[in-house]
């Protein structure tokens, strides 16, 4: 995509993000085509605002959602570049934080698991043992259970899972630690356990991860339970092929 001032401000303005400034115009529209899932256009956009603005005022944040558009368009290897210049160049931003759990998604998604469960430990003792930290992130315990799983070691990821679900009983990504769990009780052909964990997954999240936690109660035959997820699913979206879908299950 060719980068067009003149078709870029008429989009921005029309979404009433319009600024005076031509790099967060750049910045804004990416989130536009992005926001309509056109990835292909946000990423092509980003790449061409740090192309021009490569130290400019909204560089960190261009980077930080490229890095993320990409790793969601499943281009990780590219992500991983992305996310180590940005934590290179502006390791001391507010957004170092989220940076640095992206890049250890991109290291898992690039099966990179050795060097993701070595940072994220590293991290996680290093915020512990800081006292001028005032907050821990947990979701660094997530992102470790999740390397540890992927490299097949299920005992030292149940264990994690485990600490992270007790971390904080308000934590945003818990559903995601019971879909994990779910599905390691489900190869283990435990689907009692496995049912408990995906209705807890349920509970916990969205309606994008109540659909998931549906088809995996499907999947594992657990038809009833299915049933009521994609019936309260049909009652409460509001859009209609989501509604056509649900109700055809």
């Amino acid at each position: 995509m060719n980068y067009d001032k003149s078709l870029l401000e008429v989009w921005v303005w029309k979404e009433k993000i319009y600024t005076e400034t031509e790099e967060y115009s750049m910045l804004q529209m990416g989130k536009f085509y992005l926001n309509r899932g056109v990835s292909d256009s946000a990423i092509s956009i980003w790449t061409q605002k740090l192309e021009k603005f490569k130290k400019g005022k909204y560089s960190a944040r261009a980077m930080l959602l490229l890095g993320q558009a990409l790793l969601n368009s499943g281009k990780a290897e590219e992500a991983v570049k992305i996310f180590q210049k940005l934590l290179d160049n502006f390791y001391y931003t507010s957004i170092s934080n989220e940076a640095q759990i992206s890049y250890l998604e991109a290291l898992i998604a690039t099966k990179n698991y050795d060097q993701a469960i070595y940072i994220a430990k590293e991290t996680i003792d290093m915020q512990k043992a800081n006292p001028f930290n005032e907050k821990f992130d947990p979701t660094y315990i997530l992102i470790l259970a999740k390397a540890y799983e992927q490299q097949g070691e299920i005992q030292n990821a149940l264990l994690t899972y485990y600490s992270y679900l007790k971390a904080d009983e308000k934590l945003e990504r818990r559903s995601e630690a019971f879909i994990a769990l779910g599905k390691i009780a489900q190869n283990r052909g435990d689907i009692t356990t496995a049912t408990a964990y995906y209705n807890l997954a349920g509970q916990h999240g969205s309606n994008v991860t109540q659909r998931e936690v549906a088809n995996l109660l499907y999947q594992s035959g657990n038809y009833s339970e299915a049933d009521k997820v994609f019936t309260q699913l049909a009652t409460t979206t509001v859009v209609e092929k989501d509604k056509q879908y649900f109700q055809s299950r």
